[in-house]
């Protein structure tokens, strides 16, 4: 990542470690609201790569065996809307602000192709496992290898909600103190 002048991050550059070629410039976002964050999912299998600004996110994906590939946007940018992905193997958990600003969580399959990996249809579509709710928000999830992980406050207590990826009923784990 590249910081301009203004030290916002707004390229992302490929570099082939031990490589005298030169870096090559893989995606700059032109939009002077949003900053460039990059990251590797806990499988190791995608790279994430986020536009973010106040109100707005977008991602695009990358199979980490293929860093000269092409990344492929996730969801089209919305403007005030804000989702972040766990991808893991085929699929992905999405928390997306879609239907409130407490954000519900989705877990969804990755199209094959070139093209985005969702579209606005399949979050009509997809398998919600908590759904928004104006008295609980659901802050983070996690994807890891038998189970995904929530994090949802709710009256000021946090629990972290369970569910297994094969299936089964979720369960809660709360925490007593008022977060």
């Amino acid at each position: 990542i590249r910081h301009n002048e203004a030290r916002r991050s707004h390229q992302l550059w490929r570099h082939q470690a031990g490589g005298a070629g030169p870096d090559v410039l893989v995606h700059e976002e032109p939009n002077e609201l949003f900053n460039l964050v990059v990251a590797k999912s806990l499988d190791g299998r995608t790279l994430m790569l986020g536009a973010i600004a106040k109100d707005t996110q977008d991602w695009r994906v990358l199979p980490a065996d293929r860093p000269d590939g092409t990344w492929r946007e996730v969801l089209p940018r919305r403007t005030g809307q804000e989702y972040d992905i766990t991808p893991f193997g085929r699929e992905l958990l999405l928390r997306v602000n879609d239907r409130g600003v407490n954000f519900r969580l989705l877990r969804l399959a990755m199209k094959p192709g070139r093209g985005p990996v969702l579209t606005p249809a399949d979050l009509k579509a997809g398998r919600e496992l908590i759904a928004h709710r104006p008295d609980a928000m659901v802050e983070g999830a996690v994807a890891f290898k038998t189970h995904a992980v929530a994090q949802v406050r709710e009256g000021g207590s946090i629990k972290l909600r369970i569910f297994p990826l094969s299936g089964g009923a979720p369960r809660d784990i709360a925490f007593q103190e008022l977060a």
